[in-house]
């Protein structure tokens, strides 16, 4: 009896549940059967942000610039004194270096002219100056084709020598022009330091060569000579 209530109670249930379709497809409350229309805000007026006056102190005036002429930035080379005890100075036209009487056999224009000639450099000696032929500067930081004439300059005085490097002429593309005083000492000093580091690493070289030479024990005998008399024979080898 029980069990029949119950069956009955559920199937009562379900009908009430179920009873109006249009009731199960629309949601049991008032949301989507109101008339109240979304509330309309005004946009919030913040004023924005508030900078601070910006200061002129450090404004740079509004003046008309002309372009200046190209200005060269490379720092003037200076004469090296790379020779032991020696004195170097530009006097605005040469660079040279001073150096004792002793050194003269090794700094001299005879060897400018081979270390030229090694280089493929053309050059006419005329006493104690030396005067080369038209040659690129060797600078890579030159502008294609520059060209360059040394004069190269010996001298004796007392119990001292000295080289003296000038410019004798410059072109580019084949247009002559006249260095400033800047470009004389770049040029002039570069040269110089050359020929004397070429002749000094030189002269280490052959010196060291000379101090690396190893000599064989003396092998002697006596021999006779193309006169038939007795001679004493010594024999060495030299590495």
């Amino acid at each position: 009896m029980k069990k029949l209530l119950l069956g009955l109670a559920s199937i009562h249930l379900l009908c009430a549940c179920s009873g109006d379709p249009e009731k199960q497809q629309n949601a049991n409350d008032t949301y989507q059967k109101s008339d109240v229309s979304v509330p309309n805000f005004s946009p919030l007026a913040s004023g924005g942000v508030n900078l601070p006056k910006a200061d002129n102190t450090f404004e740079l005036p509004q003046v008309d610039i002309k372009k200046s002429a190209t200005i060269d930035i490379r720092p003037p080379s200076v004469p090296l004194a790379i020779i032991k005890n020696s004195l170097t100075q530009f006097d605005g036209e040469r660079a040279l270096i001073v150096y004792s009487e002793e050194q003269t056999s090794l700094y001299n224009l005879q060897q400018i002219q081979r270390l030229l000639k090694e280089e493929g450099i053309d050059s006419t000696l005329n006493g104690a100056i030396l005067l080369t032929d038209w040659h690129s500067t060797g600078r890579a930081d030159d502008k294609a084709g520059t060209e360059i004439r040394y004069q190269v300059e010996q001298v004796s005085v007392h119990d001292s020598g000295a080289l003296a490097v000038s410019v004798a002429q410059m072109r580019r593309d084949g247009i002559l022009f006249t260095p400033d005083i800047t470009e004389k000492q770049r040029y002039t000093a570069d040269r110089l330091n050359r020929f004397v580091a070429a002749l000094t690493n030189a002269y280490n070289k052959q010196q060291q060569d000379l101090s690396n030479a190893t000599v064989g024990p003396f092998q002697s005998t006596l021999i006779t000579d193309s006169n038939g008399k007795t001679a004493l024979s010594m024999e060495a080898t030299f590495a």
